[in-house]
């Protein structure tokens, strides 16, 4: 008991076990377990989740190449497809080829 301004008595120990005490007598329930677990999850996956959106943003868009193979030549893909289609023949294929490589190098 204390008595406080105005000559109040004031009961904190009543007071205290009126608001809920400690707790259930100082552990948490099944289902506080459960919510303080939950919302440990969720921080991680949000955490998680930024590190993976920031990867995502700041990579570079290329794609792998295989070992050994050349790096991709716009004009080569062109001619490639235009001897495909039947556009070019071969000779002339193989002519234009020689440049480009030759221009490369």
């Amino acid at each position: 008991m204390c008595l406080v301004g105005g000559g109040a008595v004031v009961d904190y120990d009543a007071m205290y076990q009126m608001m809920g005490g400690d707790m259930m007598g100082g552990s948490m329930t099944a289902f506080a377990w459960f919510w303080a677990a939950f919302a440990v999850a969720l921080l991680l996956l949000a955490v998680v989740g930024g590190i993976a959106l920031f990867r995502a943003v700041t990579r570079q868009a290329t794609t792998p190449t295989p070992p050994g193979t050349p790096p991709a030549d716009p004009a080569r893909a062109e001619l490639d497809l235009r001897y495909a289609r039947g556009e070019v023949d071969r000779e002339e294929y193989l002519r234009r080829r020689a440049d480009l490589e030759a221009d490369r190098s």
